[in-house]
């Protein structure tokens, strides 16, 4: 028996036929036609940076490499801890696919990265809880180019209270009160375990929650964040061995710590796998003594929201959505599926009401919650079993580790810093790489777009231009094109204040070579919009069709759509430039955004003027 899966949500229909009207002005020809090139760039000085006291220089941080399948992985922890967690991890992957396969979309190059020196998790923490403050042992990045897992192994341990949601004043508020325990580089602890309710930190489980929570990021849109969350309560729990697969069962009565062993899954030794008494319990213990979560309180968390966050200790919305998943996906004879199946598509398309989930469930929330609570003192449920036949065996050798060299770290880092919002922290380990002679170009990359983020747009041009004709991220190629269209602004050589061919070709050869690398960016699209705008010479009517495909992949793009719609009407296709405002007009996301495309459509001259 297979787990119910989740009905998808096409295009809306007049999405699709206003694609083909807009596409329709950009001519017919094949998607995805490149600009030509022009001659080759030419070579590029890079900076020179100098200290007086090399003692200045922080000392390299020591990292150990190594690559699985979709993920770079550095880490600061011992090669024996970090090898057991990631060959741990590929077999939860192998596992998942067959007992939960999830729908499959190009990933953007990603990392994990794992800190388990003292406080090295701390650098990438942006909510200014460090140290002893720490409360989240990981923290998902995800971007449309790169995505990050960081899972803090210093964490050992937590001791938490409720987490409540107070709607009495206004929004509501999610709290999450945290204590927790780290141990430091001495082997000392720090923090208080005082209180009654101490969990040990399962990094196993962590990294596969966020691994689920990535996957399901990929999709466009993505699912409701309580599914989301339940999903990835469910699975985390999985229990495997070389030769079975079981997926929703619950540990009926607490085990305790074996010397690290899964005690809950005897046919292989996972140092992180579930089964501690000490760790994160499952919703029918966690919520046994509890009162439910309204509609507004469960349904109403967003993403992003402390709740979504962290999921270890008494968070009490994570445990009813891991409940809501379970009895809808394995409660006895599935009784809830046709209905749960309704609810989840019409999440997909609006937020729940009270009165959607009574049209879906044919009883409203308040009675399905004391079905809910009965299910939850005493679950009625069929766990799912997946063996795995012939000579086949879920085992893996653990990975080969490395160490990593210098650029890679800084580049992993950065990217990681950079995504995060706080650049500025790879500076300086950044620039005592750089005097001891780091060159990769993929690190140039990296430090030429924290120095453009720290406002040092000379010093960012150079280093991304010696990045530029090897580098494998195309927003190293768009944020150079930016730099040098910026720049040819500010002085156009072509008449009536427009770039030169020369200037628009130099920048579009930059565009063109982004159009190859994966993932594709909206911003490439912009750009070669944007420049075409300004350009001296219109673009020929076939080049067009690189539009088209940009707004294809990004439909919804509004600074695609307007510079799409701006180059229409300099060419004067005046239909096309209708027909894109008046789309923009509807996905504007602010008033300001809405009144650019009014304003672009009042441009189009009147019947009978030119």
């Amino acid at each position: 028996m297979r787990t119910p899966r989740v009905p998808r949500i096409a295009t809306p229909r007049a999405l699709t036929a206003l694609f083909v009207v807009i596409t329709s002005f950009l001519l017919p020809a094949a998607f995805g036609q490149a600009a030509k090139p022009t001659a080759s760039a030419p070579l590029v000085e890079l900076p020179t940076l100098q200290v007086t006291d090399t003692r200045e220089l922080p000392a390299p941080d020591k990292w150990r490499y190594t690559e699985i399948l979709g993920f770079e992985v550095i880490s600061d922890a011992s090669d024996r801890e970090t090898q057991r967690l990631i060959r741990d991890f590929e077999i939860f992957r192998i596992a998942l696919d067959k007992a939960y396969p999830m729908e499959k979309r190009p990933a953007p190059p990603s990392a994990i990265i794992l800190c388990g020196k003292g406080k090295s998790f701390d650098q990438f923490v942006t909510d200014g809880k460090t140290g002893a403050a720490r409360t989240k042992p990981t923290i998902l990045l995800n971007g449309r180019e790169q995505a990050f897992i960081l899972v803090d192994l210093a964490l050992k341990s937590v001791t938490s209270t409720d987490i409540t949601a107070d709607g009495s004043s206004g929004p509501m508020n999610l709290q999450y009160s945290i204590a927790q325990s780290r141990m430091g580089e001495s082997g000392a602890t720090e923090g208080d375990l005082s209180a009654n309710n101490a969990f040990e930190i399962n990094h196993y489980k962590q990294l596969c929650r966020e691994y689920v929570r990535y996957q399901f990021s990929r999709e466009s849109p993505p699912p409701p964040v309580w599914f989301e969350e339940g999903i990835a309560q469910i699975v985390m729990q999985m229990k495997v061995n070389e030769r079975e697969i079981i997926i929703g069962q619950l540990i009926d009565v607490p085990t305790s710590n074996n010397g690290g062993s899964n005690v809950s899954n005897p046919g292989v030794q996972f140092s992180y796998g579930p089964g501690a008494s000490s760790e994160d319990p499952e919703f029918n213990y966690a919520l046994s003594q509890r009162k439910l979560l309204k509609f507004d309180e469960f349904f109403g968390v967003k993403r992003g929201d402390e709740a979504t966050l962290n999921s270890v200790g008494y968070n009490f919305w994570a445990k009813q959505c891991a409940a809501f998943l379970h009895i809808n996906l394995y409660g006895w004879k599935k009784s809830n599926k046709a209905s749960f199946e309704k609810l989840l598509a019409r999440a997909r398309k609006a937020p729940l009401t009270p009165e959607i989930f009574e049209e879906c469930y044919g009883k409203s929330y308040d009675k399905f919650l004391v079905e809910l609570s009965a299910y939850i003192q005493a679950p009625a449920y069929k766990a799912e079993q997946h063996l795995v036949k012939g000579k086949a065996r879920l085992d893996l050798p653990p990975p080969e580790m490395r160490d990593a060299t210098e650029g890679e770290s800084e580049r992993i880092k950065g990217d990681a810093l950079r995504l995060a919002g706080i650049p500025a922290v790879l500076r300086p380990t950044a620039i005592a790489a750089y005097i001891r002679g780091e060159r990769d170009p993929q690190f140039l990359g990296t430090f030429g777009q924290a120095e453009l983020a720290g406002g040092d747009r000379t010093r960012a041009e150079k280093f991304l231009a010696a990045a530029a004709p090897k580098t494998t991220r195309p927003s190293v190629l768009t944020d150079l094109a930016q730099l040098r269209l910026d720049a040819a602004s500010s002085k156009p050589a072509g008449p009536k204040g427009k770039l030169s061919d020369k200037q628009a070709g130099e920048i579009l050869d930059l565009l063109a070579k982004a159009r190859t690398l994966s993932p594709p960016l909206p911003d490439t699209f912009r750009l070669i919009a944007n420049t075409w705008v300004l350009k001296e010479t219109p673009p020929e009517a076939e080049e067009l069709t690189t539009l088209a495909h940009g707004l294809k992949l990004f439909p919804r793009d509004a600074a695609l759509v307007y510079y799409t719609a701006a180059l229409n009407l300099r060419l004067g296709n005046h239909e096309a430039v209708i027909a894109l405002a008046s789309y923009g007009e509807k996905i504007a996301t602010s008033e300001a955004q809405r009144g650019q495309f009014t304003r672009l459509k009042a441009q189009i001259p009147a019947p009978g003027k030119s």
